[in-house]
């Protein structure tokens, strides 16, 4: 297992294609940084194995964007919530 810091976009440039078996990420909610997502989805295309997954959170305010962006790059998606006991993502 490796552990990298920094921005995780350029970080996955670096990946090599085909090498990965899951990416689960949770990008900072707020609507100006729903292009992440998009981004995500480009390299999880590129450097996930068939058939592995990438696993991400999103804030419920912006996840039909989200889906639609994630979907032009991977063919499958479900949904599903994780009801926090307190407090809430920050807007």
């Amino acid at each position: 297992m490796r552990f990298e810091c920094g921005d995780a976009i350029e970080l996955l440039k670096s990946v090599p294609d085909k090498s990965i078996d899951l990416i689960l990420s949770d990008p900072p909610y707020k609507q100006e940084s729903a292009y992440l997502y998009l981004e995500l989805a480009k390299e999880a295309k590129r450097i996930l194995k068939p058939h592995k997954m990438l696993v991400v959170y999103v804030g419920n305010y912006f996840l039909f964007d989200v889906a639609n962006d994630i979907s032009k790059y991977l063919d499958y998606f479900w949904t599903f919530v994780l009801k926090h006991k307190e407090g809430s993502a920050a807007m």
